[in-house]
């Protein structure tokens, strides 16, 4: 295996967290990371390689290049040979997160939620159990109405990551929503407030 900076790496372990909106800091983190993995990429990295390359498993690990690959087309790079070339966008070493936040372990099916963003995109998506979501209203966007897809994170102010997304008959893809500013906007919905959006 060609040895990468260990910056390269560093860079690409931060975009993760950024990515799921949590720092690896503890065993359940990296089980929510290997979940959000498989549902996001089809491709499965265990929580235990996670813990060796986050250091949070001390054993010596030098990382694989299919798992490097798979944790930068979690963040939307073909591999980790594109994400290294493509280093010299700014990643940040640190960040904040305070902003309204849902995910999807802390609702029920049947769980509504209106999503918005810019410019003037606004749907209402249903709950159905297991990640999954249906779109219930659209309005201004390429999303459709009994479109599906899964997520486990809505946070305002980053963009959502759909799944698996489905429409009609096409094959599952990730499509991304809000990918230039972000969600403006997240809220539980009542089922008898729908009649109001």
């Amino acid at each position: 295996m060609k040895t990468y900076e260990k910056k390269d790496i560093e860079n690409l372990l931060c975009m993760v967290e950024v990515a799921v909106h949590r720092k690896m800091i503890c065993s359940s983190d990296f089980d929510f990371l290997a979940d959000a993995i498989a549902i996001r990429c089809s491709s499965k990295v265990s929580a235990s390689t996670l813990k060796r390359l986050w250091g949070y498993d001390k054993r010596h690990h030098r990382p694989y290049f299919n798992t490097l690959s798979i944790l930068s087309k979690f963040v939307g790079y073909k591999d980790f040979k594109h994400f290294v070339e493509c280093k010299h966008i700014e990643v940040p070493t640190s960040f904040s997160y305070t902003a309204s936040s849902i995910l999807s372990k802390d609702i029920q099916p049947g769980d509504m939620i209106w999503i918005s963003w810019a410019p003037n995109r606004r749907c209402l998506l249903t709950y159905h159990g297991n990640h999954r979501f249906k779109v219930t209203i659209a309005h201004n966007t390429k999303l459709h109405v009994g479109d599906s897809f899964s997520s486990m994170h809505f946070a305002e102010g980053m963009p959502l990551y759909l799944d698996n997304y489905i429409h009609k008959d096409n094959p599952p893809t990730t499509f991304v929503v809000g990918y230039a500013g972000g969600l403006n906007s997240i809220k539980r919905i009542k089922p008898d407030e729908t009649e109001e959006l």
